[in-house]
């Protein structure tokens, strides 16, 4: 069974309770798109890839890199940080406060 992102518009997505809080750029080496985060009815935010309007996961070649995944030298029980990531730019401090 193949996961389909039932959103195709902007409108679809706001409809949905997802709420719009910026334009930015990917900061994954290979990828520097354009994209809109939304937050998502259950608080978490998302990355929507503008030119496709898929989650920028599916379509990011770095999407690997931004994955919360346990360190290969961790100890038991320890969570991984992802080393670089999707960070909010330091001159948009409040893109992610509510």
């Amino acid at each position: 069974m193949t996961w389909v992102w039932p959103y195709k518009t902007f409108a679809d997505l706001t409809a949905a309770g997802y709420i719009f809080r910026n334009a930015s750029k990917c900061s994954g080496k290979d990828c520097g798109r354009e994209i809109y985060w939304f937050k998502s009815p259950k608080g978490c935010f998302m990355a929507v890839d503008v030119v496709d309007f898929k989650p920028h996961w599916s379509v990011c070649p770095n999407a690997e890199d931004f994955k919360k995944n346990e360190k290969p030298n961790a100890k038991e029980g320890e969570s991984a940080r992802p080393s670089r990531g999707l960070r909010k730019p330091s001159n948009q401090a409040n893109l992610f406060d509510d």
